[in-house]
């Protein structure tokens, strides 16, 4: 009477909102739908209502994640678009091969630990879809995403923000209940950008249709109280009324259908068991210890966890299937439903639970199961139950890196679970610090580490004290497969009463606890306490290479602390002793560092080139990033291109090599360059960037330096408010511990204040960051920073300390030959002389050197110069000049000093004022916008772009959604269409947009 197939009942409302979102879609619009409810309460038949409706040419792709696949990276994603290594497209196999990518041990290597390399799968995903969108609209339909991970959900979230352009249906479903507040949040700000469905349970009338549709007539009164119990589900509608079907509980009266007299109500859980039990005693035992072993299992497993002969348990696996206990998965074992699963393992007490789960361990073991397969049920089961529990659960760790909240589960259990085995102990911290640190929590990673240190005999975390060096094999613990070796060391560490193999082989992890807790430090902005750890005096190091590279560590980590000295001297005493490439490479990388903060470019540039040249024999060094050095060392050498051809070296090659820790400064480098040259919007994109970047993985390196920049943005256009809050920020980062950037700040402070009319304020501010820099020797940006302290010092009248300031910068020009170091001595001695023929050789030379920013500084000085002197025509005109110029830039902050600056010394202007720029049109695109508009336009795609104009693909992302807003389009072929009736009415537009001369 019951039929296996039930058309839906009701949902009128939902399955009018899908319908809406797939004929949007056939007009060529995008949408998101989310569906959200209990188990059971319908989703997955409205997104396959939604598959259905999908008809050639669009393309549907589908896919359920899995509570077992919970936290693998981009997993359910992947799955939806057959992202597998045997995949016919090409880009697809080359995708799963990157996601599938091992380090020189063969282990995957986890994402967390390579930012860059999650970045590049996530665009390359992304890119995917975007090229599948523009050959037919495509209808993305993905279930259970309680259990996704949150690089799925990162695709999905870029996608949703170019709904506007492409083709593209996401839907969407999960179950209210979301394990991981992580995901939870995730799905919660998707439902923002689209619709939600919340699905709640049938009400009386469409209850009675459903009990209609399936037993052909509707419910009684007696029949209705039963169901009333499964609170409109209709799983559990179906499964009551299946249930009492098989047991001839109904009975026809008049036009409806009853419940016999003779038969007891049955709660609408129950009915789910009775369908396990109807398959006999022996079918559901098995059933019930498959429940036990999570949604899926095999038959192989089940037959060794029951004791039974396989061809036993695959007919009862067959009965199971027939009966609609479980799905068709091949030689898995998966339940219909979750909540079938569920109401059979809930029947069993925690006690049976438990020892089912200890028994599926040491079978699972037995059977050599991956440690990952082995783990939950190592956690599940009774302490002491199976034999090296903890060490199990290590490899169990190990194998799941890529996601470090699972690894994170897994050492805990490990830890509390630890045998007296100091080596072990020490590897579990070890493992279990570093997810801490890759999930993005630093402080409880640093107190594993130190508490291990402690254990270990240290008297602080950075000093080691020195210890006996027995030679103890560690290869049973370095091996995933096996179990170490047991001993029994002393909870209480004392180095003069333990000379015991096991525990001098624990002692000998020391160095690799230092670089963890180093690793932490670092990330909560410690980098000094973070050299203190690395520091290998006195560490227990055997390895002669590994003591070099923990000196290494130990440089760059002093470095990052501005330690610049104390890093040069460590790599110094290295070089001279060893031809390690990788020592070569990263000693010519602080010394190339070394020289940049000195202001030497030429000298930083040649060290900078040695180390890229000795990386190469060594591609760990790459790990150092010695192109991100080079990139640095162009920069202050005023050499542009230069730059940005290292910076897009350095971040191709930390895609490759896992070197995340530069990024946040990468991006630093980028925005300031685009600052010098004017380019606002393009440093925005990249400060903001970087600043994403750094959030998402709990990082202060570079932080300062790119809130500096939006400050210094938002000053040039007049927004003080703004540039204050940035700044606010900014100062935020140096008190909780960022060293990289105190410049940037104190140097932005005095330009505020300044354009707030507090010279005093900005003498204190930019003399204070003067001395600083003339004592410690990082005369780089004396060139910044002595001309505007000249500027406001001479305003203050304060000619002695001008001049003084002015003498330091032409001595500077020895050591420091650079286009720009030149201009500034230039521009000093001419405000302190009011000399305009020095000040306008000073804006020549800046423009030479690609500054237009400093050069319109300059002219603006220039004009203030022949004001001082009486000249006001000279002061009037050349003051019109600059301002009309940095109004093409949107400098309103800076027209508007310059003018009142000027009425102090009674040059009065007459404030024509510019049509503001406009926000729509052409017109309104920037230069680069133009760039990446002509671009795309050819079809390249956004990672082709930022290839091209040295960008990364979500800057070229930010810069399409301006260039869609601005012109008004909503897709890439509208954009195409665009460009091409552009050009053909502008012949002579030129790359950036700008109108050229015939000929």
């Amino acid at each position: 009477m019951v039929g296996a197939a039930v058309e839906i009942v009701g949902r009128r409302r939902e399955r009018d909102a899908l319908a809406d979102a797939a004929r949007s879609l056939d007009a060529g619009r995008g949408s998101l739908v989310l569906i959200r409810g209990e188990s059971g309460v319908g989703k997955t038949r409205l997104l396959r209502f939604l598959a259905d409706l999908a008809t050639a040419p669009q393309q549907l792709f589908t896919a359920s994640a899995r509570r077992l696949e919970a936290g693998m990276p981009f997993r359910v994603v992947a799955q939806a678009l057959g992202c597998e290594p045997t995949s016919d497209d090409p880009e697809l196999a080359s995708i799963a091969q990157r996601l599938r990518a091992r380090d020189d041990a063969g282990q995957t290597v986890p994402f967390d630990t390579v930012p860059e390399l999650r970045a590049e799968a996530l665009d390359r995903l992304v890119d995917h879809v975007v090229r599948c969108c523009t050959v037919s609209p495509v209808v993305l339909v993905l279930d259970d995403l309680q259990w996704a991970d949150l690089d799925s959900l990162a695709v999905l979230d870029v996608l949703t923000g170019r709904l506007a352009e492409l083709p593209l249906l996401i839907a969407l479903a999960h179950q209210q209940a979301v394990p991981d507040p992580d995901v939870a949040a995730a799905l919660g700000e998707l439902g923002v950008t689209g619709t939600v469905l919340e699905l709640e349970g049938l009400d009386t009338a469409e209850v009675d249709e459903l009990v209609t549709n399936v037993v052909g007539a509707p419910p009684a009164a007696s029949l209705r109280a039963t169901l009333d119990g499964a609170g409109g589900n209709p799983l559990l509608l179906l499964e009551s009324l299946s249930a009492l079907d098989g047991a001839d509980a109904l009975a026809p009266a008049g036009d409806a259908i009853e419940l016999a007299s003779d038969h007891p109500a049955t709660p609408p859980a129950d009915a789910l068991l009775a369908r396990v039990r109807s398959l006999g005693p022996e079918v559901a035992e098995l059933m019930t210890l498959a429940a036990v072993m999570g949604s899926t299992t095999t038959i192989a497993e089940l037959a060794a966890v029951s004791e039974r002969p396989i061809t036993d348990v695959i007919a009862a696996v067959r009965e199971a299937r027939a009966h609609g206990v479980v799905a068709d998965e091949g030689d898995h074992i998966a339940f219909r439903h979750e909540l079938v699963r569920s109401a059979v393992d809930a029947q069993l007490g925690d006690a049976e639970k438990s020892a089912i789960a200890a028994t599926a361990a040491r079978v699972l073991v037995t059977m050599d199961a991956p440690p990952e397969r082995v783990a939950p049920h190592l956690i599940a089961a009774p302490d002491g139950t199976v034999a090296d529990t903890a060490a199990r659960l290590l490899a169990a760790a190990r194998r799941v890196r890529s996601s470090p909240r699972l690894a994170i589960s897994y050492g805990e259990r490990a830890l509390a679970t630890c045998p007296d085995d100091e080596l072990l102990r020490a590897r579990i911290v070890e493992e279990l610090a570093t997810a801490h640190c890759w999930a993005g929590q630093p402080e409880p990673a640093s107190h594993l580490v130190r508490v291990q240190l402690a254990r270990l005999g240290e008297t602080s975390p950075d000093r080691t004290p020195t210890a006996h060096r027995d030679q103890a094999p560690t290869a049973a613990i370095d091996a995933d497969e096996g179990p170490p070796p047991q001993s029994s060391p002393p909870t209480h560490a004392d180095p003069a009463d333990h000379d015991a193999s096991p525990y001098a082989a624990a002692r000998r992890r020391i160095p690799a606890l230092r670089r963890v807790l180093a690793r932490a430090l670092t990330l909560q902005g410690h980098a000094a306490e973070a050299a203190d750890a690395l520091d290998p005096l006195d560490a227990d190091v055997d390895d002669p290479r590994e003591e070099r590279h923990l000196r290494i560590d130990g440089a760059f980590a002093r470095l990052i602390a501005l330690d610049v000295h104390g890093a040069t001297a460590t790599v110094r005493a290295l070089g001279a002793q060893t031809d390690d490439p990788l020592v070569v490479s990263a000693t010519a990388a602080i010394e190339s560092w070394y020289a940049t903060l000195q202001g030497h470019g030429p000298t930083a540039v040649a060290a900078g080139r040695d180390a890229v040249l000795a990386a190469e024999g060594d591609p760990l060094a790459y790990r150092y990033r010695p192109w991100l050095v080079l990139a640095q060392a162009h920069f202050v050498n005023d050499e542009v291109e230069e730059t940005l051809t290292s910076l897009a070296r350095d971040r191709e090659l930390s895609n490759e090599h896992g070197a995340a820790w530069g990024t946040a400064v990468a991006h630093s480098v980028t925005a300031g360059l685009h600052l010098r040259t004017g380019r606002w919007d393009d440093t925005v994109a990249q400060a903001y960037e970087g600043l994403r970047w750094a959030s998402d993985h709990r990082t202060r390196l570079g932080v300062p330096w790119l809130h500096a920049y939006l400050a210094q943005v938002a000053l040039r256009r007049g927004d003080t408010e703004a540039a204050a809050g940035h700044l606010a920020d900014a100062e935020a980062e140096l008190a909780g511990g960022a060293r990289m950037g105190l410049d940037g700040v104190w140097w932005t402070r005095g330009l505020l204040a300044e354009h707030a009319d507090d010279l005093g304020g900005a003498v204190e501010a930019l003399g204070g960051l003067w001395d600083l820099l003339i004592g410690t020797g990082f005369t780089a940006r004396c060139s910044l920073v002595g001309p505007d302290l000249v500027r406001v010092t001479r305003a203050r009248g304060d000619t002695e300390r001008a001049a003084e300031v002015t003498d330091r910068l032409e001595a500077l020009v020895a050591t420091c030959d650079t286009g720009s170091a030149r201009a500034a001595a230039l521009r000093a001695r001419g405000m302190t002389t009011d000399d305009v023929a020095l000040l306008d050789e000073a804006v020549d030379i800046y423009r030479d050197v690609a500054s237009p920013v400093m050069a319109s500084w300059t002219a603006g000085e220039a004009a203030l110069a022949a004001a001082r002197v009486g000249d006001t025509d000279d002061a009037t005109t050349r003051a019109r000049e600059v301002v009309g110029e940095v109004g093409t830039r949107g400098a309103t902050g800076e027209a508007d000093l310059l003018v009142r600056q000027l009425r102090a010394h009674g040059v009065r202007l007459r404030r024509r004022r510019r049509a503001s720029a406009p926000s729509v049109g052409w017109e309104a695109l920037t230069d680069t916008e133009w760039s990446v508009a002509r671009l795309a336009a050819e079809g390249l795609t956004n990672r082709d772009v930022a290839e091209r104009l040295h960008m990364s693909p979500r800057t070229v992302e930010s810069h399409l959604t301006h260039i869609f807003r601005k012109v008004g389009v909503t897709s890439r072929v509208e954009l195409a269409v665009a460009v091409s009736t552009r050009l053909a009415e502008e012949p002579g537009l030129g790359a950036g947009g700008e109108t050229t001369p015939a000929g």
